[in-house]
């Protein structure tokens, strides 16, 4: 505890003992330094926006695609009675077309895709358009 004559002095961002000028000099120091900070921070988030990127990769489907078939390879890998009948979630649909097939060929109950890219979700939903026949409820 404080002895009571002992008084607290606003801190006046100064340093005891140094002259006006010797203090301003501290003071652009210290600027600069924070300065040098923030412009770390921001190098280190643009790294990391790069690291961790999300969205529509170019040419996504172009390069997973069989060639010439158009047939997802991923489809192989997955199982009919893992799907049929039952309500999935497709989470990270991209623009859906793995969704849209395993909704064609495996006949879910009900498929839902999501995505946190909602320029992705507005493709996906037009694809659903194009690709399901009319009788399709969407």
């Amino acid at each position: 505890m404080q002895d009571s004559t002992e008084k607290l002095q606003p801190s006046s961002g100064t340093v005891p003992g140094a002259s006006h000028s010797q203090a301003v000099e501290i003071c652009k120091a210290e600027d600069e330094k924070t300065a040098d900070e923030k412009k770390k921070k921001v190098e280190k988030r643009a790294r990391d926006n790069q690291r961790f990127r999300y969205g529509n990769y170019t040419r996504y489907y172009g390069s997973r695609l069989e060639r010439g078939s158009g047939h997802d390879p991923r489809m192989k890998v997955l199982k009919k009675e893992w799907f049929e009948k039952k309500s999935v979630l497709d989470i990270g649909c991209n623009v859906g077309y793995l969704t849209l097939s395993i909704a064609k060929e495996y006949q879910p109950r009900n498929i839902v895709g999501i995505d946190i890219d909602a320029h992705l979700v507005g493709v996906a939903r037009k694809n659903i358009r194009h690709y399901c026949d009319n009788d399709v409820p969407v």
